[in-house]
């Protein structure tokens, strides 16, 4: 998500009418309007379709309630970064805000406050005059019939964009046309109206520089050590059109990608989107902040600004260290392995399993490994059973859905596969004997169940 700053007051619901009732209730001052006019929590949603979340900051820094997807009010203490502004124009300090935004490179929305006029300074003319002053100060023409001490409870959203000489963009509204009045039914909502505020929040999401926001569709918080960890990743354009550009994601040391990081896209459009996927193999248990970082270059830009995600996870130990306690073993010679082969010409790499026990274990284990995804491809074949991937586990997932399996043959596939994993990849955990004689067992024990079957 790209942060954008919200210094308006009351972006939630909660607080706008906890401020409503304190003012009513114990100042019995009088409110002309409902706290819905007052809080921007439907436009916040909004802006969240298109990829921005809007934040309120405490002391210049992005603060509670802004990361629905980390935790409910927890605070941004990772360097998080403002791509955006919205205030409301009460005063020449809103002007130099908006200035100083601008000259950032953040676009802008300032709102002419006639909502705040109405509700809290009716008649008040000095707030008044100021609000006008300070719009003209922005080069809003005609500022002093544009801003208000009034609610039009079902008038027609304006906003427009004011053209700068900065790298960021200045868009102007009234403050209460993007509150909760304007999305709600019997109030300010009409088709008209959220055509003009979805274009506002449209135009608002686009950048007049190259600006790459990534996220992690499948994100996931936790996931076992050395188990292949499968991520969709999406890209979104938030500037101009790029014809080309390489993309290098980079992860955390201990996460082993299989297969390239470096991908090429041809071809994305502003607002558009594309996807890849990319496979890790997670080497060392513990907890990871942060874990995709992005880098990007284009030969039309050079260097691309990226925004990546926020995604923490916590890397369990391994489901090998609790196979190992329990787990069913073959003897160190692998007979019963062999016996269960000896009719079985298909696969004559079982004949030297034996041999590698001492030798080489890991590649004992990943041989064992292969011969099981041969056997269950062969099943599902004969079984005519679909599998849309040809991964190992997906495989396992799609002899199950099918029900071609007893869940004891599926648990020992997966047996075979997380020992299969532990001796394909690089990995600091001792493999022994042990390791291979409960894969032994395990793969012994789904053949004898795929030939009693007759799936072979």
């Amino acid at each position: 998500m790209l942060l954008i700053e919200h210094r308006s007051p009351h972006l939630y619901r909660e607080d706008a009418y906890r401020e409503y009732c304190w003012s009513v209730d114990v100042y019995e001052a009088y409110q002309p309007s409902s706290f819905i006019y007052l809080c921007f929590e439907a436009f916040r949603d909004s802006c969240m379709e298109y990829g921005l979340q809007l934040a309120q900051p405490t002391n210049g820094q992005p603060s509670k309630n802004q990361f629905p997807w980390r935790g409910e009010r927890e605070a941004a203490d990772d360097g998080a970064k403002f791509f955006g502004l919205i205030t409301r124009v009460e005063d020449l300090s809103n002007v130099d805000a908006v200035h100083a935004a601008l000259s950032a490179g953040r676009n802008v929305i300032a709102l002419l406050p006639s909502g705040a006029l109405s509700c809290w300074w009716y008649g008040n003319k000095d707030r008044l005059d100021r609000a006008i002053e300070a719009a003209s100060r922005l080069g809003i023409a005609n500022a002093e019939n544009k801003v208000r001490a009034e609610f039009p409870h079902r008038g027609t959203v304006w906003w427009e964009e004011l053209s700068t000489n900065n790298s960021g963009r200045l868009f102007i509204t009234e403050d209460h046309y993007i509150s909760d009045c304007y999305f709600m039914d019997g109030y300010g909502r009409s088709d008209q109206n959220h055509q003009e505020l979805t274009s506002l929040v449209r135009s608002f999401a686009v950048f007049k520089w190259p600006l790459l926001r990534v996220s992690i569709r499948n994100g996931v918080s936790t996931w076992p050590c050395h188990e292949p960890l499968s991520l969709i990743i999406d890209i979104h354009s938030h500037g101009p059109h790029l014809d080309a550009a390489q993309i290098s994601f980079i992860f955390p040391e201990s996460f082993e990608p299989v297969g390239p990081v470096d991908r090429d896209i041809p071809r994305l459009s502003t607002l558009g989107k594309t996807s890849v996927a990319i496979q890790l193999i997670p080497g060392v248990d513990g907890r990871f902040e942060n874990l995709l970082s992005v880098e990007a270059i284009s030969p039309s830009f050079g260097s691309l600004v990226t925004q990546s995600p926020l995604q923490d996870i916590e890397i369990l130990p391994s489901y090998g260290n609790m196979l190992r306690a329990s787990a069913s073993r073959d003897d160190h010679g692998l007979t019963a392995l062999l016996g269960v082969y000896e009719r079985l010409h298909d696969f004559p790499e079982v004949r030297i399993l034996p041999g590698l026990v001492d030798i080489d274990p890991r590649a004992c284990l990943n041989k064992m490994r292969i011969v099981a995804e041969k056997l269950l491809r062969a099943a599902l074949s004969k079984a005519g059973a679909s599998t849309p991937n040809t991964t190992f586990a997906a495989n396992i997932h799609a002899a199950q859905s099918a029900k071609l399996l007893s869940s004891r043959a599926v648990g020992y596939l997966h047996t075979i596969r997380v020992l299969g994993n532990l001796g394909s990849h690089p990995s600091d955990e001792p493999i022994s004997d042990t390791d291979v004689r409960i894969a032994s067992y395990a793969l012994a024990s789904v053949t004898e169940e795929i030939v009693s079957k007759k799936l072979l």
